[in-house]
């Protein structure tokens, strides 16, 4: 199939003044580093390193971005615009094209066992055979972060063999597995990525985000004590702005839409990014 996991309105999404200005940025640094072979996180030279190790979250997000450059650089050649914009370039089914591995959507992958419950399989990747299959019955956006899941075990854990089998997952629950804990960390860095989360946040909020008299009517046109009420936890004001819609008479596509995840996971990130602030 050629479906692709994007629940996103693509025409309807807000742009920055320039909004090319990360992926340049970072194509840039990719031709200084000279790099000669762009697929290099998956070269067979490296699959006893990551097989002997783990990988600390710093390496783990340097590696997203490697993927996120070589996306970027390869863009037209995946069917992408010479001008697209770099939320598109957040692709796992794009990834999967440029690593070389089959992508395709099937309407069920079965169930497996966790624990005492008995779960519907969300995403299968096969090393050996270099296929990912994701199961589409589940939310697109637990679909999204499904797929980018799996390309991290493509990346990190090409070790692996025969094939994987992971629940949905939406970026809330982390495993407690490392291997999958490492996955979950990738999918977060590739769907989210810092830089260009914090620009397009910036031009719905403004800047880090926190609760005043100002902000709270600008956000629910309610003076601040309802607003306290109706928000009482930093949590609850992220969850808000991850989904918001509109913001002082400025009406935009929400974050959690843009870039195709689910609220909570967009919240989770924005507390992370400490864009939201008490």
């Amino acid at each position: 199939m050629n479906k692709r996991l994007d629940p996103r309105i693509s025409s309807s999404r807000m742009r920055l003044e320039n909004p090319y200005a990360h992926m340049e940025e970072i194509a840039e640094c990719w031709e200084a580093a000279n790099y000669q072979n762009p697929y290099r996180f998956v070269t067979s030279d490296e699959k006893s390193v990551s097989a002997k190790k783990s990988h600390s979250f710093e390496s783990i997000e340097a590696q997203a971005k490697e993927l996120q450059r070589a996306i970027w650089k390869k863009r037209t050649d995946l069917g992408l615009s010479q001008n697209v914009h770099p939320i598109d370039v957040l692709d796992p089914q794009l990834a999967a094209e440029l690593l070389g591995f089959e992508f395709t959507l099937h309407p069920s992958l079965g169930w497996m066992v966790n624990g005492r419950r008995r779960v519907s399989v969300a995403g299968l990747i096969d090393q050996s055979n270099r296929s990912i299959q994701i199961a589409t019955d589940a939310d697109p956006r637990v679909m999204r972060f499904t797929a980018a899941h799996e390309i991290g075990h493509a990346i990190l854990h090409p070790d692996q063999t025969g094939l994987h089998r992971d629940q949905p997952l939406d970026g809330v629950r982390q495993s407690r597995n490392r291997t999958e804990l490492e996955a979950d960390k990738f999918a977060t860095y590739f769907l989210l990525p810092e830089k260009l989360l914090t620009e397009e946040f910036r031009s719905r909020f403004l800047g880090p985000f926190a609760l005043n008299e100002q902000t709270a009517f600008a956000l629910l046109s309610k003076p601040i004590y309802e607003v306290i009420e109706a928000l009482p936890t930093r949590r609850h004001v992220a969850r808000k702005l991850a989904g918001a819609t509109y913001y002082n008479g400025r009406h935009f596509v929400s974050l959690s839409e843009s870039f195709g995840v689910s609220i909570e996971a967009m919240a989770i990130r924005l507390e992370e990014l400490k864009l939201v602030i008490e």
